[in-house]
């Protein structure tokens, strides 16, 4: 059953500034998508292609320009504590501890405060120690974890993961990569996830989601059947090549269209109409697989 349903969702922003007056611009453009319950799904694409924007509209932080979004069988009109964001930066707070900072979204919520949950948590994301450290004493990893944490205690359905692993070390990101991997699999929440890693995306996701540009849309969507649990030696794995090979083949004609320049069978490129602009056109798993 779709937990999240988005129907032909458009969004634009008017001129401003020097562009005051002009006609809106299209940061989205007829993206439609669901997401199951429990299910994992990866957002990727280059920058400016509007996966952010995407998690906003689905957080009710931006209200759609067009379309409707239905979240759990209701029609999604503001932010609610049922879709939880985790952002690059932990945004703690430096004056709280650990503890106090994971219970802070149940007191901004105006909800009874059960502290043996609180705890509870800190010991899932293994901060258990911790929890009267203040965030600036913890490392980039641990802080990220305590976000987590403060997340998962408002106990959403689903996660709203903006490149949560973007601003860490490649080993810090590989470690909180197996550490989500882990705690997905004990709490099956709905998780979309917006990532720029090609990797990062197939090792965590039940599926793929590629964005085209200019404006954003969806240009594949591709299962990831490969079994669970997963690890790192698994990007070795054919299957996980070929999935590797259709998501950089696609970002690769996402990249060309936006700059005028469309990819011919061979990967040349060749010259567009006179307007020089293209539209990333959906495609299949097939027909990427075809390319």
């Amino acid at each position: 059953m779709a937990l999240l349903e988005i129907e032909r969702v458009s969004l634009g922003f008017a001129g401003t500034g020097r562009r005051a007056g002009q006609a809106s611009s299209l940061t989205l453009q007829d993206v439609s998508l669901e997401v199951d319950e429990g299910e994992f799904v990866t957002v990727l694409g280059p920058s400016g292609c509007g996966k952010t924007t995407l998690l906003r509209v689905v957080a009710g932080f931006v209200e759609p320009t067009d379309g409707e979004i239905v979240f759990n069988g209701a029609p999604l009109t503001k932010p609610g504590s049922d879709r939880v964001v985790v952002f690059q930066q932990p945004w703690l707070y430096p004056w709280l501890s650990v503890r106090d900072n994971v219970a802070f979204g149940l007191k901004l919520h105006r909800r009874k405060i059960d502290w043996q949950t609180v705890d509870a948590m800190i010991d899932t994301v293994g901060l258990s120690g911790f929890e009267a450290y203040p965030p600036y004493e913890l490392s980039g990893g641990m802080q990220q974890r305590a976000a987590l944490a403060r997340a998962l205690v408002m106990s959403p359905k689903m996660l709203l993961m903006d490149e949560p692993f973007g601003a860490l070390d490649a080993q810090t990101r590989r470690t909180l990569q197996q550490f989500l991997l882990q705690l997905w699999e004990r709490v099956r929440l709905a998780v979309m996830f917006v990532t720029h890693d090609v990797e990062e995306a197939i090792l965590l996701g039940d599926r793929m989601v590629i964005m085209g540009t200019r404006p954003g849309c969806i240009a594949l969507e591709l299962p990831i059947n490969l079994p669970r649990p997963r690890d790192e030696r698994m990007i070795l794995d054919p299957h996980f090549l070929d999935l590797r090979r259709q998501a950089l083949d696609c970002l690769r004609d996402v990249a060309l269209k936006a700059t005028g320049i469309v990819a011919g069978p061979s990967g040349d490129g060749d010259a567009l109409d006179g307007a020089g602009s293209a539209e990333v056109q959906p495609r299949s798993p097939s027909a990427s697989a075809a390319s």
